[in-house]
């Protein structure tokens, strides 16, 4: 039976307001603010900042340079800048994730185009399919010499002497804001098109090919940016163990993103090298431009090979099985501004498990009234044993696998742990940057998985980088939480959840391993107490970024040793600081160090079991260094 409980999903996405271009309420909504200078440090009166992403906006900067893009829906944005007198800057993408979002200065280099020749003594060939060309994105000549009638083929005069630089830059400004119109108006356009207006005067411009039209396009009028990670990652369980044999796995990560066809795309890749050499590579794709319906599809690639001399984690997945697969595919249908609809799937295939793959489907419905949200929720999640180790997290630090793993069961065999969950929730907004949330849930959790990263009875002490998985049996849960969120726009963002759940233990079902390893009792039925609290903070003096999460549960709290009379962790802890290096930006480029500790095997999400992270048995600390640059 489904508890008639509120609360408020943890993620940003699910919370719904305002969307300024329909009048529909389904995300939250934000904005980007910043400032724009010249080559000389000075401010930039009435440049044009516009973004793309989940909506489109522009907005004039003031004297002082600086400028503000409200009402965005939360999501990733590509910024650039255009200004008359300068040259256009490089986009460059912005995570909209809390109300406010400050970008560090823009600088714009300074253009100096060349004045008019005194008279104009050849003819002038007619450039308004060229403007045409320019605008379906061809990018054969600059569109900032062009006038806005060209697109209807008005002709164009010779450039008289009199042509100042002033009138010039008019005349970028009108091209720019012409060029940035929908697409739509001009699908029609093609290169034969365009060539035969010109025919009269084909000896005046060279006529090149199609196929050497599309690489100019793609390349010069495609949006890109991205961000390139070099990493170094260490597991340790005490600080003595980051000196010891156990040496650091070196990790390379790309991103590129873009947008296209109404939506914001982008390719992830990751590589290691080592014992467990391993790559990734993944792609997503989110609509941005759909009045009603958010899509959001992806796919991800993942294989590894082991080199190492670990004869359980050779015996327990074969080379050839060491590859994964998997596919999604979600949409949130605007069906009315007081109904929307979420719904979608992914789908993995493991072949380490054999037989057929796995799905995890997913049901919502949000009811937006005013100064609440309101949404159930539905969905079966299939968690495989291992899963961690070959597909990316959604969260935190994209990288690939550095674990290998093995089975505890009699045959060897690998059984997915079923979720299937149901919620409903309620959050409302108290004050600005304030608001609370309470939530009830139900699930039934099929094969809970165990981790376990440490020594067995009648087993030889696992390596560092090896853990065990097995199946602790079946639970139902039931339970509740309340949540509180409070932000200064631009400084720190923080928040408080407590979660109660009960838990009933189905007794048919194999509880044998989940005695054996849990340092406190395993009861018939229990309750479990969860406290997470999660700082995020900006300290602008110092371009420092600071994440911090700490969680506490009466699930993994024990006072006494366990019968290795050893202490049992109670808490989990993520701490992460990003410190923007100023020296090193050129390019548009923002370069960061970054430091990373944990002690968390998982992110929890709403509809994951409560019991993940319980049973991840001593999962030894984690620390990430290295170099993130974003372009």
């Amino acid at each position: 039976m489904l508890a008639i409980v509120l609360s408020a999903p943890a993620a940003y996405a699910q919370a719904p307001t305002k969307d300024t271009r329909s009048g529909r309420s389904s995300f939250p909504a934000g904005s980007i603010e910043g400032r724009v200078l010249d080559n000389s440090n000075r401010p930039v009166v009435g440049a044009m900042v516009s973004v793309v992403g989940r909506t489109t906006a522009a907005a004039a900067t003031d004297r002082d340079g600086r400028y503000s893009l409200r009402e965005l829906p939360y999501g990733p944005y590509i910024l650039s800048v255009h200004s008359r007198g300068f040259f256009k800057s490089r986009g460059r993408t912005v995570q909209l994730t809390t109300s406010t979002v400050s970008i560090p200065e823009i600088q714009l280099q300074a253009a100096r185009p060349e004045k008019a020749p005194a008279a104009a003594t050849e003819p002038v060939a007619d450039t308004s399919a060229v403007q045409v060309t320019q605008l379906a994105g061809f990018g054969l000549l600059a569109a900032s010499q062009l006038e806005p009638a060209n697109v209807t083929g008005t002709p164009v005069q010779s450039p008289s002497p009199q042509n100042t630089d002033e009138e010039t830059s008019e005349e970028g400004e009108t091209a720019w804001r012409l060029r940035h119109l929908p697409r739509s108006i001009l699908k029609d356009a093609s290169t034969e098109a365009v060539w035969a207006a010109n025919r009269e005067d084909e000896r005046w411009i060279s006529r090149p090919s199609s196929a050497a039209l599309m690489p100019i396009a793609f390349f010069s009028e495609l949006p890109l940016s991205g961000q390139l990670n070099l990493m170094t990652t260490e597991s340790f369980d005490r600080p003595a163990d980051i000196f010891s044999d156990h040496g650091p796995r070196s990790v390379a990560y790309v991103s590129v993103n873009t947008q296209a066809a109404g939506g914001a795309w982008a390719m992830q890749g990751a590589m290691t090298q080592g014992e467990l050499s391993s790559w990734i590579v993944a792609g997503s794709y989110k609509s941005i431009d759909s009045a009603n319906h958010a899509y959001d599809l992806g796919m991800s690639y993942s294989t590894q090979r082991y080199d190492g001399g670990n004869a359980e984690a050779l015996v327990a997945i074969r080379d050839s099985a060491r590859n994964v697969g998997s596919v999604y595919g979600y949409d949130e249908w605007t069906i009315s501004p007081r109904l929307i609809l979420g719904y979608g799937t992914g789908y993995a295939r493991y072949d380490y498990l054999g037989g057929p793959g796995v799905w995890s489907p997913r049901l919502s419905i949000t009811l937006p009234v005013p100064g609440f949200r309101v949404k159930a929720l539905a969905s079966r999640k299939a968690l495989v044993p291992g899963a961690e180790e070959f597909a990316p997290s959604v969260t935190g630090i994209w990288l690939p696998p550095e674990r290998t793993f093995s089975s505890l069961a009699y045959d060897g065999r690998f059984t997915p742990e079923q979720v299937s969950h149901y919620q409903i929730s309620l959050e409302r907004d108290l004050a600005s940057g304030v608001s609370v949330s309470v939530r009830g849930f139900e699930q039934r959790i099929d094969n809970q998985l165990i981790e376990i990263f440490d020594t067995l009875p009648g087993r030889a002490e696992a390596a560092l980088g090896h853990y065990y998985v097995a199946t602790a049996g079946d639970i139902d849960t039931r339970g509740w939480g309340a949540a509180m969120t409070h932000e200064v726009p631009g400084y720190v963002r923080g928040r408080l959840e407590y979660t109660v759940t009960e838990a009933v233990w189905d007794t048919s079902s194999d509880m044998s391993m989940a005695r054996a390893v849990r340092s406190i009792p395993v009861a018939a039925s229990e309750r479990i107490h969860d406290l997470q609290t999660t700082i995020e903070a900006t300290i602008p003096q110092t371009a420092t970024r600071v994440y911090a999460k700490y969680r506490v549960n009466t699930g993994f709290w024990s006072g006494e040793p366990d019968v290795l009379m050893r202490s049992s962790s109670n808490a989990r802890f993520n701490i992460r600081v990003n410190q923007s290096l100023p020296f090193l930006r050129f390019s548009n480029a923002d370069w960061e160090a970054l430091v990373d500790l944990r002690n968390m095997f998982r992110e929890g999400e709403a509809d994951s079991s409560v019991y993940d992270e319980v049973f991840a048995i001593r999962a030894p600390k984690r620390i990430v260094g290295g170099l993130q640059v974003r372009f």
